[in-house]
């Protein structure tokens, strides 16, 4: 009986160790538990906190783009402007004024004008980065009415990366 009392307390305070051992690491996964939301909570306002400064970045992108300083002579005017290859759906390389543009390209800038406002044959001066960039009007478009303009490139990637951009244009004058 001696023996069984002895056993039965040595089985208490195992069991009272166990229980303790259990409830101390169960406070610890807790713990862990709520330090890992913490920084998963952290982790995200951190990710919508760059998504906001990056859209932030993003919109003073496009309004620095939207500046235009038009140059003193009053003959600028802002053209809306795209790039269009001979590869474009609806495009060939022969101009609505009977050009091979694909073959002369390499001697010449063409694009593609609204006749009403800009002459076929002028010779339009496009400031591109900074640099007076003359082009022949020698084609229309569809969608090229008013003050558009569209530049003929003969490279489809750089085409499609230009998009569309507000430029500085004037019209020096019919060839």
């Amino acid at each position: 009986m001696k023996y069984l009392s002895l056993i039965i307390i040595i089985l208490m305070v195992f069991i009272g160790f166990l229980i303790t051992n259990y409830t101390d690491t169960q406070a610890q996964n807790t713990a862990l538990q709520t330090k890992v939301e913490n920084l998963q909570r952290d982790n995200q306002v951190q990710m919508l906190t760059i998504q906001a400064q990056e859209q932030q970045i993003n919109e003073l992108k496009i309004k620095d783009s939207e500046i235009l300083i038009v140059p003193e002579s009053s003959d600028w005017q802002i053209f809306e402007a795209t790039v269009y290859t001979s590869s474009d759906p609806g495009c060939n390389s022969i101009s609505h004024t009977e050009i091979n543009i694909e073959q002369l390209d390499k001697y010449f800038n063409f694009c593609a004008v609204d006749p009403d406002i800009v002459p076929f044959g002028s010779i339009v001066i496009v400031l591109i980065d900074g640099k007076e960039v003359p082009f022949l009007a020698v084609d229309i478009g569809a969608a090229i009415k008013g003050n558009k303009l569209d530049l003929y490139i003969n490279d489809y990637e750089k085409a499609i990366n230009f998009g569309r951009q507000n430029l500085i244009a004037r019209i020096i004058g019919k060839l």
